[in-house]
């Protein structure tokens, strides 16, 4: 779906590479990920604003770029079989949001959860006896082949997105005791080169994990023990607390996780005496 929508923004004077700017995409690749979806999406919005323009590029979207997922649906024998797919399958399309396909007495329903929107729902329902419709370019074959490809790629897509859970796993293990790439690498039976470009590829780097991890820790340390913020330091691995505090405010700054309320209410229920400030 990216190609689709920089080829709306070109259509509406925007070149790729302002309507990429800071996404790093590739436009040769396969995959993108969830990181640089919302890059593009939020340059979008930047470019047009909020008075709904966007909104225009449905319309010029078809079912088959989608890709296997797009494949597999047009093959179904039915409606309902294609809806099932695309409820089970939809994040292969670097999804925003979450699709849930239910059955209320008479009513089917497609429950969308928005991510983007601060977990906004919407539905979208209609009579269940439409459920039952064949498709036109129903394909059984097709729709077999195309079904077992989408659950392979999206198994892959979980196994990817677990490195991340299991690096935090490493980290959360030892601490006081951050390695370096190398050896999580290591321990993850990876090269350092494979590891560093499969977190490129899901928009994140060891870097980032690494503070995300501090992070927790440091609030978690401040609001749950009696340690100093010497010592909190020393834990995360800083050589020096100065380096710890202004880490600190960092993540206040531009972390929706670490608010100023938060910061107050963890240095006063800490114990502490010094001031992160």
């Amino acid at each position: 779906m990216v190609l689709p929508l920089v080829k709306m923004m070109e259509d509406k004077g925007f070149p790729p590479e302002i309507s990429l700017a800071g996404a790093g995409i590739d436009l040769s690749a396969d995959t993108v990920s969830y990181q640089q979806r919302i890059t593009q999406l939020s340059n979008m919005l930047d470019l047009l604003g909020m008075d709904g323009a966007w909104l225009e590029f449905p319309r010029d979207v078809s079912i088959s770029d989608y890709g296997l997922l797009g494949y597999a649906m047009m093959s179904s024998a039915t409606l309902e079989q294609a809806v099932q797919i695309a409820a089970r399958y939809h994040r292969m399309a670097g999804a925003m949001f979450e699709l849930a396909f239910l059955v209320d007495g008479d009513e089917a329903i497609l429950r969308i959860e928005h991510q983007l929107t601060g977990g906004r729902v919407g539905e979208y329902r209609f009579d269940r006896s439409e459920l039952a419709q064949p498709l036109a370019e129903a394909d059984a074959n097709t729709a077999r082949i195309c079904e077992e490809s989408c659950r392979k790629l999206l198994n892959q897509m979980k196994i990817e997105v677990d490195i991340v859970s299991r690096i935090c796993h490493l980290l959360l293990s030892t601490p006081g005791e951050f390695p370096q790439l190398d050896t999580v690498a290591q321990k993850l039976s990876l090269g350092a080169r494979t590891l560093r470009r499969r977190l490129n590829e899901l928009g994140t780097s060891y870097q980032k994990i690494l503070d995300d991890v501090r992070r927790e820790l440091a609030v978690e340390y401040l609001q749950t023990t009696n340690l100093s913020v010497q010592e909190i330091s020393e834990l995360l691995g800083y050589s020096e607390v100065t380096n710890f505090r202004r880490a600190f405010m960092r993540w206040a700054s531009f972390s929706t996780n670490v608010s100023a309320e938060t910061i107050l209410f963890a240095v006063a229920s800490s114990g502490c005496r010094e001031c992160l400030i």
